[in-house]
């Protein structure tokens, strides 16, 4: 699979900007994807729910009051975006009536809580116990990336590099152009990760009443 440098490779080569060795080598274009490379990684793992860097794992309770809340518990290390947060009794992969739940049946169980930074700590707040969270995690190894992820991502960078190292005249038709790519493939992306998720059809009140 693609290393950082090879994505950025990708990157440059979309805006016709020439190759680097390693992001560390002394180039404008190597400069420009250090930069840029981490931040944007990240806005990509945020924008989509990658099942690569999908998590779920039980909240930490901490030590810690807040006012208006009965529990404060740690802000997970690698969390980029929370989905949701549901009880740690709750099975995801059933329905109070033993079948596989849909993503509605979910999504009910699901229960208030704030962000909030505690102490220059960032923390998760609510009046619910036993907790775990359902999470964007932060993910560095590009061997965990999948093809869709690299491909895009290398659209998202050339467009924010492409100013900045061919120049205002050609960059700003290369940065429009890249963006645009951008969506695009990301509204695949977001498809794709739709349809590799099963949501089984809903039960009739009548087959529910019967159970």
């Amino acid at each position: 699979m693609a290393s950082e440098t090879d994505i950025c490779n990708i990157a440059l080569s979309h805006i016709r900007a020439g190759s680097i060795n390693s992001l560390d080598d002394n180039s404008l274009q190597s400069k420009q994807c250090k930069l840029m490379y981490p931040i944007l990684r990240d806005q990509m793992l945020t924008d989509n729910d990658w099942q690569f860097s999908a998590k779920r794992q039980p909240l930490v309770l901490l030590d810690k009051e807040v006012f208006g809340y009965s529990r404060v518990y740690k802000y997970p290390n690698d969390c980029l975006y929370i989905n949701r947060i549901l009880p740690q009794y709750l099975d995801v992969q059933t329905t109070a009536h033993g079948s596989r739940a849909d993503q509605s049946s979910i999504d009910k169980f699901q229960v208030p809580y704030d962000v909030m930074n505690v102490d220059g700590v960032q923390v998760i707040v609510t009046n619910y116990e036993d907790l775990r969270i359902d999470y964007r995690s932060k993910v560095t190894k590009t061997n965990l990336f999948n093809t869709q992820f690299f491909m895009t991502l290398s659209r998202l960078i050339a467009s924010e590099v492409a100013i900045p190292l061919v120049g205002m005249e050609k960059g700003r038709a290369l940065q429009q152009d890249n963006f645009q790519l951008y969506e695009a493939y990301l509204r695949n992306a977001v498809e794709a990760t739709t349809n590799q998720q099963y949501t089984p059809p809903a039960e009739s009140e009548f087959v529910t009443a019967r159970l």
